[in-house]
């Protein structure tokens, strides 16, 4: 069972780690220089019957004895921890933060960024970027959402990406109720590939569709609105795809921008009022 002591240099340490970037052997350093400095100045300490509270009065609280060591302790001027970002708004909506950032690893830790717009490694959030992102609208490398942009995409209601698969799917491979793409497989599909229902392709496979090679049981009808689609879009592909190409690239360079420059203004902040990262070699 731990002692009151070890209580109290546990807390301490953790208050510190709000102000500073502890990796593993400098908290284990820290505790230990911690414990001998109060053990030497109040041996009494190290009894059993001390409670915390009396600890407490005795050296202040370990908030406070955190904040004085912070802002005293000899140690080279701050910078910021490469291994990790961790902002986040003090606005908060639904009980979540207006803006989250996380990034990179803590302690071994994955950092996972949760607010309305998430923006991380993994990102979740009504708005969410990031290598793996959840939310109603996502954009990331696996995209998971109501209204998805990704390498490997998934929507319920629209998808976009490499690999597309929603109600709506676009993409290299697209598999959808409606599927536009490279390859297409839907009960409505266009594409070079098409596979499906109802058919409009280079290739095309299914009940009933037109195309350069058909292994379909019935000519679509030109009147039909599947065909109608098909040549609106090719008649269109001249901006069809650069807003395709905006709205996958240009978005999202323009959003990791301005993140950027939100973090930095961020700690910058912080710094000003002693509470950002600092890293104890």
């Amino acid at each position: 069972m731990a002692s009151s002591v070890d209580n109290y240099i546990r807390l301490t340490v953790d208050a510190i780690e709000e102000h500073l970037d502890l990796g593993d052997a400098s908290r284990k350093r820290l505790e230990e220089d911690l414990r001998s400095e109060v053990l030497d100045r109040f041996p009494e300490t190290a009894e059993s019957s001390v409670t915390l509270a009396k600890i407490s009065e005795l050296l202040g609280s370990p908030k406070d004895w955190a904040t004085d060591f912070v802002e005293n302790a000899d140690f080279p001027p701050a910078r910021l921890s490469r291994n990790y970002i961790n902002c986040m708004s003090d606005r908060t909506l639904f009980g979540l933060p207006l803006v989250h950032i996380a990034c990179g690893t803590k302690n071994d830790t994955p950092q996972v960024a949760k607010g309305i717009i998430a923006v991380g490694d993994t990102a979740i959030g009504l708005f969410a970027m990031g290598r793996w992102a959840i939310g109603l609208f996502s954009i990331g490398g696996f995209s998971l959402g109501l209204f998805s942009i990704g390498g490997f995409s998934l929507g319920l209601l629209f998808s976009l990406g490499g690999f597309s698969a929603g109600a709506l799917a676009v993409g290299g491979f697209a598999l959808g109720f409606l599927a536009w793409g490279g390859c297409a497989i839907g009960y409505y599909a266009i594409g070079g590939c098409a596979i499906g229902h109802t058919l409009v392709g280079g290739f095309v496979y299914g009940f009933e569709g037109v195309g350069g090679v058909e292994y379909v049981r019935e000519t679509l009808d030109k009147s039909h609105w599947l065909r109608k689609l098909n040549l609106f879009l090719t008649a269109r592909l001249g901006w069809i795809i650069p807003a395709i190409v905006c709205v996958s690239w240009i978005v999202p360079a323009l959003v990791s921008l301005l993140t950027v420059c939100w973090v930095k203004k961020k700690t910058w902040n912080a710094s000003q009022q002693h509470v950002g990262k600092r890293r104890i070699p």
